[in-house]
């Protein structure tokens, strides 16, 4: 019989040399740490539910590309933005280009999948305070006449 508690346990060291390889490489702060390392303990949660059976290293491997948009669908039936979902699936993508390496695989189905489009957003007008007071910085600087504040405005 297999230890379901020694597989999670060998899964979560995978998670965590990860990260302690990511943080070696430098260049990234401690939130963005904790935020991959929820990422990726989330997704493995969701898979464990979805797979109904606890998540070892070897069934990381076989996760194929209707699993990832399995697991895309349950987060924007969350309410995750698209943005977010985008942001999730780096994380795992990351993860799995590292453990593709480390033993030796291709995680196709993971790396098969699309990000979400999303939209930017259109930039926002300023409000007519916060507009008059920055045509005030302006002309202290720089003077502008009027056909100059329509430029700064364009």
């Amino acid at each position: 019989m297999v230890d379901l508690n020694s597989q999670r346990s060998a899964t979560s060291d995978l998670v965590e040399d990860w990260l302690t390889w990511l943080k070696s490489l430098g260049g990234r702060s401690n939130k963005t740490i904790i935020a991959y390392r929820n990422d990726v303990f989330n997704f493995i949660k969701f898979m464990s539910k979805h797979f109904q059976n606890e998540i070892s290293p070897t069934k990381l491997k076989t996760i194929e590309l209707i699993d990832m948009r399995a697991w895309m669908a349950f987060e924007r039936t969350n309410g995750l933005s698209s943005r977010s979902v985008s942001r999730k699936l780096s994380a795992i993508k990351g993860f799995f280009i590292w453990l593709g390496e480390q033993e030796n695989f291709e995680p196709t189905g993971v790396l098969a999948v699309r990000s979400p489009k999303f939209h930017n957003k259109l930039p926002r007008p300023l409000e007519k305070m916060l507009l008059k007071i920055l045509f005030q910085l302006l002309n202290r600087k720089i003077n502008l006449t009027g056909y100059q504040h329509v430029m700064v405005l364009y």
